[in-house]
């Protein structure tokens, strides 16, 4: 089976990176309120988050935790035969220019790498996914952006993985999934 997977809120755990750094760059008390989504964590004005982004694109793309359970379960799925698509709509925030694309790209490379995250290809910048996800004939997407997954469920099965910010997105064409391990268990059942 071809599976392609999303970076950002698929094996990064972005929310938890945002909980713990955003905290203390917009000096909000939001460690012990779990509720809050990523967008609720970050400032609502668009020139504080740019910056927010701009202090921690390099730190966010070389030490962001991973979801649990991620590394695990990608490498069986590998060991089981199964061939790995990275798939991301990342890249760097030309604004910025911290990181030029083709560091942005081996930066993140070398993250996965070092993080244990077995891979067969790697697709960057693609935004929309669905040229990559038909051009390499991804059986199943594993995403969190409802977004990405309404553009991508007439053409290849969808697991959702659950967040705050897609709960009130439904479709009957897509799978949800609260962890890495029901993301396995509905892979098992395709």
């Amino acid at each position: 089976m071809n599976i392609g997977i999303d970076i950002d809120g698929v094996i990064v755990d972005t929310e938890k990176y945002v909980r713990e750094n955003g905290a203390k760059f917009f000096l909000k008390e939001i460690e012990n309120d779990p509720n809050l989504e990523v967008s609720q964590i970050l400032s609502s004005s668009k020139e504080k988050n740019e910056i927010f982004w701009k202090n921690h694109s390099v730190d966010y793309n070389t030490l962001a935790p991973l979801r649990e359970n991620a590394r695990e379960y990608i490498k069986k799925l590998h060991e089981e035969g199964n061939k790995i698509f990275i798939i991301s709509g990342r890249k760097p925030h030309e604004e910025h220019q911290i990181l030029s694309k083709q560091n942005y790209k081996s930066t993140t490379r070398n993250y996965l790498l070092e993080n244990g995250i077995i891979f067969d290809e790697i697709v960057h910048d693609e935004y929309p996914k669905t040229k990559a996800v038909k051009r390499l004939k991804i059986d199943v997407m594993i995403e969190d952006s409802p977004i990405c997954a309404e553009g991508l469920k007439e053409i290849t099965k969808i697991i959702l993985l659950d967040t705050k910010a897609n709960r009130e997105y439904e479709s009957e064409k897509v799978r949800r999934a609260n962890s890495w391990t029901e993301i396995y268990d509905i892979l098992k059942t395709l």
